[in-house]
């Protein structure tokens, strides 16, 4: 399970970088006396999963997880 964890935070952390806010609304252009600054409506969602075991043991061993997320914005 701790390679889930540590899965979910790299996506996260890599979610976080990408969604700064210069990424998302992007940089003021200037036209003469006006400044337009862009803005988007953006989504996003992941998964993730894991488990350990053996192929061809009886049922109920082994042990798995997963998670997922997802945001959206505007």
């Amino acid at each position: 399970m701790q390679d889930v964890e540590n899965l979910l935070k790299t996506a996260v952390s890599e979610v976080e970088r990408l969604l700064q806010t210069k990424a998302v609304v992007g940089e003021p252009i200037k036209i003469e006396d006006s400044t337009i600054t862009p803005l988007v409506s953006f989504g996003f969602g992941f998964g993730a999963g894991g488990g350990t075991g053996k192929m061809g043991v009886a049922e109920g061993e082994g042990m798995g997880g997963g998670t997922g997320g997802g945001r959206r914005g505007y």
